[in-house]
């Protein structure tokens, strides 16, 4: 239906940090990235520890959204320099 054979970015939401089989769902679509089915990997709103899990289980991410804002510089304290060791992408929104 979409008329494309891979996606080019999967981004994807966790609500539920007491439930770790975010791991096991984020090694499901690595899988369908070795099979070029998606091209890069993505998250929403992810925290650094769970990032730094993922990383350690070589997911490889392009890119995180979460809240930034002159208000709520939260990312820049962890996320931000994980980021950037990493090749991760802050994709950010706030007011």
């Amino acid at each position: 239906r979409m008329q494309t054979d891979a996606l080019d970015l999967m981004q994807f939401h966790w609500w539920d940090y007491n439930d770790d089989e975010y791991l096991r769902v984020m090694q499901s679509m690595q899988e369908l990235q070795s099979e070029g089915k998606i091209r890069n990997l993505a998250l929403t709103n992810f925290d650094t520890e769970r990032m730094e899990v993922m990383a350690a289980a070589g997911i490889t991410l392009a890119s995180n959204q979460v809240a930034y804002s002159i208000l709520d510089r939260r990312p820049a304290v962890r996320m931000a320099p994980f980021c950037a060791r990493h090749g991760c992408k802050l994709l950010t929104y706030g007011t």
